[in-house]
């Protein structure tokens, strides 16, 4: 409970509370090579996402390779091959109305800052367990983005790959057959 006193003095700047300078790194390297009877491809990227919104962020890191080669002459062989690792941190957020609400209860982001976080309600409660006031209405973003009280994090783990054969007719030009 605030007294008309107390929310008369607190002036909590919600959009200065939840939001940061973003940023975003992205890595690539890659190789390629060959010879008379083959040739290679390596790629390695790394990305690393800061959004604007405070404890949201976005990792991923994927590798590449594509080989060929031809052991004996109208054999060729091959495969690719690729392998991809997410992270996503994710703030809880409303979406959609009141309808679309997928927090669960609390949320923080864009659209709370606008709706409900009023410049009157404070932030902290030493009298409350979490040290936040009223955690769990939603109307508190700073508890609503702080990890310990919600977490939305997803991993991914992605490998896909293939492998073929391909035989080329010496005896019809541009007849081949080809397995995967």
């Amino acid at each position: 409970q605030l007294t008309r006193e107390e929310a008369l003095i607190i002036n909590t700047d919600w959009f200065d509370q939840i939001l940061q300078t973003g940023s975003y790194h992205d890595i690539n390297l890659s190789s390629s090579g060959g010879g008379e009877r083959g040739n290679y491809y390596l790629s390695v990227n790394y990305n690393d996402t800061k959004s604007v919104l405070k404890e949201n962020f976005f990792k991923k890191f994927t590798t590449r390779a594509n080989l060929d080669f031809e052991p004996v002459n109208n054999l060729i062989m091959g495969g690719r091959f690729s392998l991809a690792a997410t992270r996503n941190t994710r703030v809880q957020q409303q979406v959609g109305g009141a309808t679309g609400n997928n927090s669960g209860g609390a949320s923080a982001g864009f659209g709370n800052a606008n709706r409900v976080a009023l410049p009157w309600l404070p932030i902290y409660d030493n009298n409350h367990p979490s040290g936040y006031w009223n955690p769990m209405s939603g109307s508190n973003l700073v508890a609503s983005i702080d990890k310990e009280n919600h977490m939305d994090e997803v991993e991914q783990y992605r490998g896909i790959g293939t492998i073929y054969i391909e035989y080329a007719f010496p005896f019809m030009e541009g007849l081949k057959i080809r397995s995967e």
